[in-house]
């Protein structure tokens, strides 16, 4: 009799695949990845993201040494990043999965 509880009991939580109640419908959510394949990782998009990247410490270097040479360069060269993002934002779009990619 115990297994009948337990199996009763397992029964009573098991949706019920046949109804047609409004919660059961199904909503389908696109991958976030899929943008027609417009924005692939390639050779050349890593190379855009290392060179970007490599402009940005390097101006944010040159800038702090400069200005504020007690000062950490990471401060600069954040608010260069930003700063750049905001002007070009469609280029830091397109630049955003291969800068994931390399880390």
């Amino acid at each position: 009799e115990e297994s009948k509880k337990g199996s009763s009991a397992t029964d009573r939580n098991l949706v019920d695949l046949g109804s047609k109640n409004a919660l059961d419908d199904e909503i389908e959510i696109p991958p976030e990845d899929d943008d027609g394949g417009e924005n692939e990782v390639t050779a050349t998009t890593i190379a855009y993201s290392l060179t970007t990247a490599s402009m940005l410490v390097t101006l944010g270097s040159i800038l702090t040494a400069a200005l504020y040479p007690g000062l950490s360069d990471i401060v600069l060269t954040s608010m260069l990043t930003v700063v750049a993002a905001t002007i070009y934002p469609r280029w830091f779009r397109d630049l955003h999965k291969s800068g994931v990619a390399i880390g």
